[in-house]
């Protein structure tokens, strides 16, 4: 699923602790599991459906939701995603989606960058894959392209994203 963020995953040799596993919409209830860096907060969405944000101190973001399973659902998700994108960053560059697989879920997902409001370079990846419950699951990941381990840390914890 990740290529780009493996590639600079080799950037940083020391990784991070993981704080634990979150499970969406609740451990026990798991429509997937992804294992969160030590140290990155944690703000659950308020209900099902609603992105869960994860934050380091450093400006890596990382969200997770599930849709429902069909096209309808998947295309109005795609489409407000890149709005989101064209809305809050400059000169957006999006890439093509790429068929991917992870941990046994297949999917796609497209990468892009950008510069933020005071004009430092972003590098961003949204991905859906079909989960094993019949929803889809949301991922989105954005980093100032200069943050080498903040990069690496969300490259461990999105090729950590599984179902259960």
């Amino acid at each position: 699923l990740v290529p780009l963020l493996l590639m600079f995953a080799g950037l940083v040799a020391a990784s991070p602790a993981l704080a634990g596993v979150l499970g969406y919409p609740s451990t026990d209830k798991a429509s997937f599991l992804v294992d969160i860096p030590n140290g990155w907060e944690v703000e659950p969405g308020e209900e099902e459906g609603d992105f869960v944000d994860v934050n380091s101190d450093s400006g890596v973001y990382l969200a997770f939701r599930t849709i429902v399973g069909s096209e309808n659902a998947m295309t109005e998700a795609i489409e407000e995603s890149v709005a989101y994108i064209e809305e809050n960053y400059k000169s957006v560059n999006l890439g093509e989606p790429v068929d991917a697989k992870q941990a046994g879920l297949t999917g796609f997902y497209m990468d892009g960058t950008g510069k933020d409001a005071d004009g430092g370079g972003v590098v961003f990846r949204m991905a859906w894959l079909a989960l094993n419950d019949g929803k889809i699951g949301e991922i989105w990941f954005a980093a100032p392209a200069d943050d080498k381990a903040g990069i690496a840390a969300a490259a461990k914890a999105l090729n950590s994203f599984r179902a259960p």
